[in-house]
């Protein structure tokens, strides 16, 4: 299953958006430095706020983002592409 995060370009930066996988739900919770070209991300859980990503969006990049105790795969992040702000959930 692939999904695309939430992203309303219109409301530009920061943005949180919520989204929901195997009805767990998640934030996400965009920025974007300007001055450095640099965009990042926080995923949280939103039922204990459990901080599960934090890091910068690279094109192509992919990154698995695990259960903190278990290690457990929950998704994968893919960045498709940042100026359309196309992020996988895989």
């Amino acid at each position: 299953m692939v999904s695309i995060l939430p992203f309303e370009t219109s409301a530009g930066y920061p943005q949180k958006q919520l989204f929901k996988l195997n009805k767990i739900t998640y934030s996400a919770f965009f920025q974007r430095n300007i001055t450095a070209g640099i965009y990042t991300i926080l995923i949280r859980r939103v039922s204990d706020e459990v901080l599960l990503y934090s890091g910068k969006l690279v094109e192509g990049f992919y990154n698995d983002i695990k259960n903190e105790i278990t290690k457990e795969v929950l998704f994968t992040l893919y960045v498709k592409s940042l100026d359309e702000m196309e992020i996988w959930i895989i």
